[in-house]
């Protein structure tokens, strides 16, 4: 009972959120309270162990809460515990997709902060007060930078796991979390060279939990002649400068498809000719 109703949510069919919801809570606290089973769950429902069902319990909370319920607070805390446990969800592109999805909206949040902070810098500001907005700006830029990396390490082990298994995920997923991590990328470190090789390395590191607050980054600050601000441009002093972001939406991690099932099941659309759903999980 708290399985069926994430295939329906998946669906855009959200009758049956409250009441899966309700028994997957209740599974977790089962199986976290160390009772025993024979199986777990029926038919084509059961899972491998007891940690793949707990992966799956999770995911099934998170997914509900975060696309189901628009509750995206709630549904990080139990997707990222679906990321931590022995289970397929953790190697389940969706989840990861989906927590960089949450930093993308809060980096595209920051930016626009940042620039109306810019923005907001008078010529006419005392020395005391131009010093504290640039102060502010560089902290809120701290922000962006912190955020956006959280965002492409989530979407880049997303990407890996998706580019891996072709058969399960079509090209046009992979290439629009691609897409998204270039965008990202290009807001954290204003290019695009070394982008390949930053997705390479993204598993030499835990993932961050997206349920604690972002650590900001802060970068050196380069010589700049007087008068100029660190791209050259020129600058009344006391101004600060910020990344211009050219994000526009991020990958859909709602409509990307579910794991393959067992034995090898067909794929149904979902919407579009490239979205594809498969019915159950491993």
């Amino acid at each position: 009972m708290g399985s069926i109703g994430l295939d329906e949510s998946i669906n855009k069919n959200n009758k049956w959120n409250d009441q899966t919801l309700k028994y997957a809570q209740m599974s977790i606290a089962d199986l976290e309270s160390g009772k025993t089973f024979s199986t777990y769950g029926a038919n084509q429902f059961a899972y491998k162990n007891k940690e793949d069902a707990l992966g799956w319990m999770n995911y099934t909370i998170g997914y509900i809460q975060f696309f189901g319920k628009n509750n995206k607070k709630e549904g990080l805390t139990y997707l990222y515990k679906a990321t931590q446990l022995n289970s397929d969800t953790k190697k389940n592109p969706v989840v990861y997709s989906a927590i960089g999805s949450a930093y993308y909206d809060d980096v595209r949040t920051l930016a626009k902060e940042v620039q109306d902070m810019i923005a907001a810098q008078s010529k006419d500001d005392t020395p005391e007060v131009a010093k504290q907005k640039v102060d502010a700006i560089k902290a809120k830029v701290a922000m962006v930078n912190g955020t956006a990396e959280a965002a492409i390490d989530a979407y880049a082990r997303a990407y890996k796991l998706a580019k891996a298994d072709p058969k399960k995920y079509p090209t046009t997923y992979s290439d629009s979390l691609y897409k998204s991590i270039g965008e990202l990328y290009n807001v954290r470190f204003g290019k695009t060279d070394g982008l390949d090789a930053y997705i390479a390395k993204v598993d030499a590191k835990p993932m961050p939990n997206p349920t604690m607050p972002v650590t900001p980054i802060s970068d050196p600050e380069p010589a700049a002649a007087p008068g100029t601000t660190t791209s050259g441009s020129t600058a009344k002093p006391g101004t600060a400068t910020a990344p211009a972001p050219a994000i526009t939406k991020p990958a859909d991690a709602a409509t990307a498809p579910k794991p393959a099932a067992k034995p090898a099941a067909t794929v149904k659309p979902l919407t579009g000719a490239s979205k594809t759903v498969a019915k159950k999980r491993t």
